[in-house]
């Protein structure tokens, strides 16, 4: 939600990159930068000896009021995302093929920051929390509700695509930059109709927010079948630098928690200790385990 100022950047660039090819990169970031009317006002240049590293840190100014954390989601907020998604993923394909000039490649190669919806979003208080698509929907979103000690259930058919892309470019893409927020209150719609006077586009609601249990802030995908949560996958979370608990490592924790439970073992504090936390960060079908194991506490 913040108005863009200033960048620095800093490039390290090998020989043979001096010269035409990075004229040709300053003109494009000197474009970029006009467009928005951001100030280059440092950084730093050297050689490196075979690869190129591009540094960018972008400064940006906003009322303390208007930031919009991930940390904001309430429960009973609506999710939304400004635009379609999986056209990053879909022009990389066409970038590795050496097709540069369809759609998709555009949108992978150029893509479009939505900063002036996200300062006008930024200005609504009923907006809790925001962040840019640039991890793909799963992850970003997941980004929001861990922040925010929160679940969320999110409706499959409700998810905007671009034509041609699977389920899994559309949400774990990454590189789409539009931006995911969540709304609450009774001005949602009235947020929606102005957005798309303002824009020309509308607003897509995806999901809703719900209350977690068990500090389980789990994603859930509603589709024909029901709501299905992310059990299979083992995901690595770059901010506590773990990995999300995968299903085949629940079950071993659940059956020695079992054996526990049924025979009465004795086992130190700690051990138990570690096999509740281990159930407290998997998934539904630890819940009914997980409190078996709450009554039985006592007896240790």
């Amino acid at each position: 939600g913040a108005k863009p100022v200033a960048t620095l950047l800093s490039l390290a660039l090998p020989q043979e990159c001096f010269g035409e090819w990075s004229e040709e990169f300053m003109r494009g970031y000197k474009a970029a930068s006009e467009k928005h009317n951001v100030k280059l006002v440092g950084g730093d240049t050297t050689a490196s000896v075979n690869d190129i590293c591009i540094s960018v840190t972008a400064i940006g100014r906003a009322p303390i009021a208007n930031i919009k954390r991930r940390s904001g989601a309430k429960v009973g907020d609506m999710i939304f995302v400004t635009g379609v998604l999986g056209g990053s993923a879909l022009g990389l394909k066409d970038v590795a093929k050496g097709i540069l000039n369809s759609e998709c490649a555009k949108t992978h190669l150029m893509p479009e920051a939505r900063v002036a919806e996200g300062e006008w979003l930024a200005s609504h208080e009923e907006v809790h929390a925001m962040t840019d698509i640039s991890d793909g929907l799963e992850r970003d979103l997941q980004h929001i509700l861990d922040e925010s000690k929160v679940s969320a259930v999110v409706t499959e058919e409700y998810v905007p695509r671009v034509k041609g892309a699977t389920w899994g470019e559309t949400v774990r893409g990454g590189e789409d930059y539009e931006l995911i927020f969540t709304v609450g209150g009774p001005n949602t719609q009235r947020l929606m109709d102005e957005f798309e006077q303002k824009f020309g586009r509308r607003l897509y609601p995806i999901g809703v927010i719900e209350e977690s249990d068990y500090d389980v802030h789990a994603l859930g995908w509603k589709c024909e079948g029901g709501v299905r949560y992310n059990e299979e996958v083992a995901q690595y979370n770059n901010e506590t630098n773990k990995f999300i608990t995968t299903k085949s490592h629940l079950e071993q924790q659940s059956s020695a928690l079992k054996e526990i439970i049924s025979n009465k073992q004795k086992s130190s504090y700690k051990e138990i200790e570690k096999l509740k936390d281990g159930v407290r960060s998997g998934l539904s079908e630890s819940v009914e385990l997980y409190c078996a194991l709450k009554i039985n506490s006592s007896s240790y």
